[in-house]
């Protein structure tokens, strides 16, 4: 988060370098990058398995986190969009009813201890519903 020191700074640089169009398409590039589309590593490790049969689809999850790290809150399965879409002012429609499942404080203790989980997922095609287990 921006402290007000480098506000004051970025406030600045954009009175000098705005008036400038190559400039300031410049300085916009550079604050995307730094603010927005910037990736950063995670100290944590994912794979996920999807199994498809004829009445149901599992899904199994492993996170693993490294040695030193631990985890304050997960939620697994939920709507989530890693691309930067300058247009937001729209969403889709079945975003409104996509709910994930938050970790309870034993299944996160359970993984900041093991620094591994594996969470499963069967979703009964036919019935429409979904059971989640934590192993």
């Amino acid at each position: 988060l921006p402290t007000p020191l480098t506000m004051m700074a970025f406030r600045s640089s954009l009175l000098l370098l705005g008036w400038n169009t190559k400039l300031s398409y410049w300085l916009k590039g550079i604050i995307r990058n730094i603010f927005i589309t910037k990736t950063k590593k995670t100290p944590v490790t994912f794979c996920r398995t999807i199994v498809f049969d004829t009445k149901e689809v599992k899904i199994e999850d492993v996170i693993k986190l490294k040695a030193s790290e631990k985890c304050i809150a997960l939620k697994i399965g939920d709507e989530f969009s890693v691309r930067y879409v300058p247009q937001s002012l729209y969403f889709q429609s079945q975003e409104l009813c996509i709910s994930g499942f938050s970790l309870d404080s034993d299944a996160l203790e359970k993984l900041n201890h093991d620094k591994e989980a594996t969470f499963k997922r069967k979703i009964n095609i036919l019935k429409k519903e979904i059971k989640f287990e934590v192993i």
